[in-house]
């Protein structure tokens, strides 16, 4: 546990600390989807760490996709005459 804790703070260290002065400068948008990223990477580093089995992107998208896919399957469906 230890060593993921010191990889991460490390791999975190080593990506954000140059990024903070670009960032300072960006415009809203680019500051917008650069946190996006940072926040989905510290939601994986919680589930590396903890080895617990959060939701990953794959069961994220197939739930929100899933109910409109069908109805557009279901909508485009013929039926024989």
């Amino acid at each position: 546990m230890k060593e993921r804790v010191i990889v991460l703070l490390l791999t975190y260290a080593i990506v954000l600390l140059p990024d903070i002065r670009a960032c300072r400068k960006a415009a809203l948008r680019d500051k917008t989807i650069y946190y996006a990223f940072v926040a989905l990477s510290v939601y994986y580093s919680i589930d590396y760490l903890t080895i617990r089995e959060l939701p990953d992107m794959h069961t994220a998208v197939d739930h929100l996709l899933t109910g409109p896919a069908r109805q557009i399957v279901n909508y485009l469906k013929v039926k024989p005459a």
